[in-house]
């Protein structure tokens, strides 16, 4: 199931079924995590600053 997610910045993450399989694939140990990783970019712990994005 497809999801989109807003980060702390506003911005809209989309995440596909197609590029979920593509991680899972790789990751399969990402499998069972996939509620965590919505959460995450929701509420991430901590956010760095971009050295290379003067915008970010």
């Amino acid at each position: 199931m497809a999801f989109i997610e807003t980060d702390p910045f506003g911005d809209d993450i989309e995440l596909t079924d197609e590029r979920w399989q593509h991680l899972t694939s790789r990751h399969p140990e990402l499998a069972a995590h996939r509620d965590d990783l919505q959460a995450t970019i929701r509420e991430p712990n901590v956010v760095y600053r971009s050295r290379t994005d003067p915008m970010q």
